[in-house]
């Protein structure tokens, strides 16, 4: 039979204070574990906060991002429109051609003007309604087309160049009255 340091036998007294010891480390080995995993959840719990925090803030910087986007496209499809309006301003006897359905000549100098202002729009049209549809929350998305309709019948001269360069103009061709 063996004996421990202490000269006892392996069932006295020392045999005893090691199996408590060890019961003792056992049990302090689960607190430990217990306590490990606890912590873990904790940082778990913490972690899925922060993310639902960075989630929202994310969400709000891409409303923000969306509506400086809308009025960044508000702003660059009315910009060529105001360019026309200028034009017709200045030239005050072409706004009937645009406007109230009146036919261009056939040829001459006022042809030619009011052809190219004609182009100027149909360009500024056609941005407006390619813009839109790449950024449908702009307030424009559904107006600026009631819009082209409403000048491609009012405006013959409109009319014959964007039939003349399908190509072109190929959103505002698919608008034109058949």
């Amino acid at each position: 039979m063996q004996t421990c340091s202490a000269g006892q036998s392996r069932c006295g007294p020392c045999q005893t204070f090691r199996r408590d010891h060890l019961s003792n480390m056992c049990h302090n080995g689960k607190m430990l574990t217990n306590v490990a995993t606890i912590g873990g959840l904790a940082g778990i719990i913490v972690s899925v906060m922060l993310l639902a925090w960075q989630t929202r803030a994310v969400a709000q910087q891409t409303q923000i991002s969306n509506a400086i986007a809308s009025a960044s496209v508000i702003s660059n499809s009315t910009s060529g429109l105001r360019e026309v309006l200028s034009h017709l301003i200045e030239h005050p006897e072409l706004r009937p051609y645009f406007y109230d359905a009146k036919r261009p000549p056939l040829r001459g100098n006022k042809r030619m003007r009011i052809v190219t202002t004609a182009e100027i729009l149909a360009d500024a049209l056609e941005e407006g309604l390619s813009v839109t549809r790449l950024v449908p929350t702009a307030r424009l998305f559904e107006e600026w087309p009631r819009y082209c309709i409403d000048m491609l019948t009012s405006s013959p001269a409109l009319n014959e160049i964007v039939q003349q360069h399908p190509n072109s103009w190929q959103l505002l061709r698919a608008l034109q009255p058949r």
